[in-house]
């Protein structure tokens, strides 16, 4: 933007240095980005607020990345990312073939990829590409996420719900099936698209039937390049974050609409999708 000065009067004069900005200067001008502007006061307030309206703001280019790599150490002045992800929700099961010998005791196994321990019991789950809980979003403040939802339940419609976002642009995103979206059918992808504006440590479920109870839940952390909290921790790492939940021995359905009894007690209580269960 090429601005230059010319005298106009005494006293401080208003130019526009930005789309949308307007500050003090003592001086104005005669030519905005190199258009010609009155050098009267009172033509110069009209012309200006013209060239604001019929002007137009050049998109901001976002680097693409996989998701991954957008978990990293937010610096003030970076340029934000567009984070992708690709998630695909589908019926699995704890405990099985991919743990291996994990039920044996071989704790290694337990950690194989694709195995769900959950409270060391078998049972059905519903999975976010084989996960429980989901794949952990971490991103910087003012990136863009974009997660591709693939829905493979079986008969099932699904949606997913951001808690911590306001979603104020792009209310369209929040997840609440029949409210905002219509739920995704099974074999069909929708895309979630949004800006990480609220900081902090938020987390995801599905917002669809008892889902959420039966796996569909995940991390999402949006680091502050500006935390004024920084000093007082000496790392912020992704595997200092934990999420807690509770767990039952059998698909939630199994107790609705609801057993009036002592038995509706959750069995487990799982820290990052691991836990024991004791039977006392």
């Amino acid at each position: 933007m090429i601005l230059r000065r010319a005298e106009v009067g005494p006293g401080p004069q208003l130019l526009l240095i930005s789309l949308g900005v307007l500050v003090c200067f003592p001086a104005a001008v005669d030519c905005f980005v190199g258009l010609p502007l009155s050098t009267k006061p009172a033509r110069l307030w009209p012309q200006l607020l013209l060239l604001a309206d019929n002007a137009t703001v050049p998109p901001i280019v976002r680097r693409v990345v996989p998701g991954d790599q957008c978990d990293r150490h937010c610096v003030p002045g970076d340029r934000p990312l567009t984070c992708h992800f690709r998630w695909k929700l589908e019926n699995y099961a704890t405990m099985g073939s991919a743990c291996w010998n994990c039920r044996l005791g071989n704790r290694a196994h337990c950690f194989h990829p694709q195995c769900i321990t959950a409270n060391g019991l078998e049972r059905g789950v519903f999975a976010i590409n084989r996960r429980v809980p989901g794949p952990p979003i971490h991103v910087c403040k003012h990136d863009s996420i974009v997660v591709d939802v693939e829905n493979q339940l079986e008969g099932l419609g699904s949606t997913i719900h951001w808690h911590g976002f306001h979603q104020k642009a792009t209310p369209w995103m929040d997840g609440v099936p029949m409210v905002t979206q219509c739920p995704i059918p099974q074999d069909t992808t929708f895309r979630y698209q949004f800006t990480a504006v609220e900081s902090g440590t938020q987390f995801y479920h599905s917002h669809a039937g008892f889902q959420k109870a039966n796996g569909h839940y995940g991390m999402v952390v949006v680091r502050d390049p500006s935390d004024l909290n920084q000093a007082h921790y000496d790392y912020d790492l992704s595997e200092h974050r934990i999420i807690i939940a509770d767990w039952t021995l059998d698909m939630v359905e199994k107790w609705v609409p609801g057993i009036q009894t002592d038995s509706m007690r959750v069995d487990s209580i799982l820290i990052n999708g691991r836990g024991r269960y004791f039977n006392v």
